[in-house]
């Protein structure tokens, strides 16, 4: 094996471990996209949750998000 043999040989495995270092950084930038998606969606909903919890706790704030009259008591309208 000459010289100008080891070199293109040693060449020929850095090319594959580039590409190879490539194809792991990738699945790795599309992994941690995923979990950042996921993330989101989870605090979104765990938002949207406590804005519907405190509705339903709220008798005045429900009827001004769902658009119903609010009846007074009828003792109250005496």
């Amino acid at each position: 094996m000459t010289l100008e043999e080891i070199f293109w040989l040693s060449q020929t495995i850095a090319a594959v471990a580039i590409v190879g270092s490539l194809l792991f950084v990738a699945m790795e930038v599309r992994s941690s996209n995923q979990v950042s998606r996921h993330w989101i969606v989870e605090e979104l909903l765990a938002d949207y949750r406590d804005m519907r919890m405190g509705m339903a706790s709220n008798a005045d704030v429900a009827s001004v998000a769902f658009g119903t009259p609010r009846f007074r008591s009828a003792r109250s309208a005496r």
